[in-house]
This record gives structure tokens, C-alpha cells and sequence, in this order.
């Protein structure tokens, strides 16, 4: 697949996503810090998601075409629900807010088949939809707590891989809670993908998207389908992964619909109303 993880410089995700075999590129408006500039956009995430040719750091453009799959991390800090004092107290204007909640909606709103957006608790959950799911660092092999949103468009929910909630527990509340205990000056650690996190969505977002056995198969010759084993279980596994996905668009998709449109214009309503009370900066 041609995965493309908008807003990550740490390449955590990109880099689970190639280990795969996948043709996965993180694009950042900063440098990467994983070691990978090969693989990394350097420049406007927002140009990267329409696809078509993309150039890399190493200067090789790419052909990527269409995007099979989009992972996004927009920026958080006037988004999260942690930091909304600053804009109650009006020490920052709510026009801040808005311009973040529009760059966050043009990734929901890509051409892209599937898509997935992370964040932390933040106030999209009432601008646009509650997340599909709500997933924590200890459900995936690391014992610390940092609830993590996910808003997704045909694509499953994780499947947790390492449960150890019970042994965070025996560890202080600052251990299980380092990553909150990070000043204003460790930014690029704190939204850094955590690797079981990141592994888990390779591993169960990044599936076959088409058989592959019959390709330079030496064995191959015509009517071979009917009597070749491989061909049989991957053209079953193939077949179980498509019916799943499109159970869940057909399942999904009307409630997301009406849903959105519910809490588009609540938070319309709501953001008119401050607007008229001299709330917005």
C-alpha cells in the first residue's frame, strides 16, 4: 500500500508502516528525527495528501498517484481540551482554535479511501464527531497513561496487543504519567507515536489489499486456481478482510453521516453565539 502519515517528524509510524513493505512516506514541515530523510515530504502536508508526484528529502520524486491509506497527526495545542483555559481566560483568541479545526477537517474530509486521525481529547469530538475510539499506551505493551483519540473512515479499531494496565498500576502516578511531567520544551517527545501503537496499526490497518501469490509464481499455468492451496487460502483471507470492510463502510457510514451533520451544526450554533457575545478574539 501507498500510506501516507501526515504531521510526523518522529517517522515512528512511517517507519512500523515500511517494515511492513510497505511504500509509506511521513511528511512534516520540520526534518525527521527517525533517521529516515529518504522517506520523509519536508513541506505542506496538505499539498502531500492530494498525491500525484511527491519529492522527497534525498530529491527522488515519487509517483505515488492515489493514496491507499492516510494516518494524520495534525498539530494539537489549540485543539486539546488541556489547553483550553488559555482560551476561556482569553489569553489566546478563538480564531486560533478555528484555523487548527480547519486544517484538522481537511484531512477528514480528504480523497483518500481510508483514513485515520489522531489526537488527544480535544474539542473536535463536538466541532465535528465523537472518535471512533479512545486507545492508551498501556493497551499496547507500555505501562503509562496518555488517552489517545481516533477518528477513522473504513478502518477497524485497534485490537489491543499488550495489555499491561496491571503493571503500570504498581508504578507511581509519575511514572505512569511521565509523558504529562514533560515541559513546554520537550513538544516533539510528548507527540511522539508510541512503537507498540505504532506497530499495531501496521500490523492491522496494513493488510493485503489485492491477492499477491500469483505473481512470478514458477508453478503457474492456466485453470491452476482449482487446485492451488495458496492461491485458495490467500483468495479466502482476501475475501473475509473485504466482506469485514464493507460491512463496516455499509454499517457505519449513514450513523457517521447523520452524526457529523448533529454535531456540525451544534458547534456552528455555539461558536455563532460566542461570536455575537464579543467571545472571539
Amino acid at each position: 500500500m501507498k500510506v501516507l502519515v501526515a504531521c510526523e517528524e518522529s517517522q515512528e509510524v512511517c517507519k512500523a508502516f515500511r517494515a511492513k513493505g510497505h511504500e509509506a512516506y511521513s511528511c512534516d514541515i520540520q526534518k525527521p528525527s527517525g533517521g529516515h530523510p529518504e522517506w520523509h515530504i519536508l513541506g505542506d502536508a496538505i499539498k502531500a495528501v492530494r498525491g500525484g508526484q511527491v519529492v522527497t528529502m534525498d530529491g527522488v520524486t515519487h509517483d505515488v498517484g492515489k493514496w491507499d491509506l492516510l494516518i494524520a497527526h495534525p498539530p494539537c495545542t489549540h485543539l486539546a481540551v488541556s489547553g483550553a483555559r488559555w482560551f476561556t481566560e482569553g489569553r489566546k483568541p478563538l480564531s486560533l482554535r478555528f484555523e487548527a479545526a480547519a486544517f484538522f477537517m481537511k484531512f477528514a474530509e480528504a480523497d483518500i479511501l481510508r483514513i485515520a486521525i489522531e489526537n488527544p481529547v480535544c474539542v473536535m469530538s463536538t466541532l465535528y464527531r465523537k472518535p471512533d475510539q479512545i486507545i492508551n499506551p498501556w493497551q499496547f505493551g507500555h505501562p503509562e497513561q496518555k488517552k489517545t483519540c481516533l477518528w477513522l473512515k473504513n478502518l477497524p479499531r485497534l485490537t489491543e496487543t499488550d495489555n499491561v494496565y496491571e503493571d503500570m498500576m504498581s508504578l507511581s502516578v509519575k511514572e505512569r504519567t511521565r509523558i504529562w511531567q514533560l515541559g513546554s520544551g520537550h513538544a516533539k517527545e510528548r507527540s511522539k507515536t508510541y512503537p507498540g501503537i505504532a506497530k499495531a496499526m501496521a500490523e492491522q490497518w496494513g493488510g493485503k489489499t489485492m491477492i499477491t501469490c500469483c505473481k512470478d509464481c514458477p508453478s503457474r499455468h492456466q485453470a491452476c486456481h482449482d487446485t492451488c492451496e495458496k492461491y485458495k487460502a490467500e483468495k479466502k483471507d482476501f475475501e473475509e478482510r473485504k466482506a469485514f470492510v464493507y460491512e463496516l463502510n455499509h454499517s457505519q457510514s449513514v450513523y457517521h453521516r447523520d452524526y457529523e451533520d448533529k454535531h456540525r451544526e451544534r458547534g456552528k450554533k455555539r461558536f455563532l453565539e460566542s461570536e455575537f457575545r464579543g467571545e472571539r478574539g
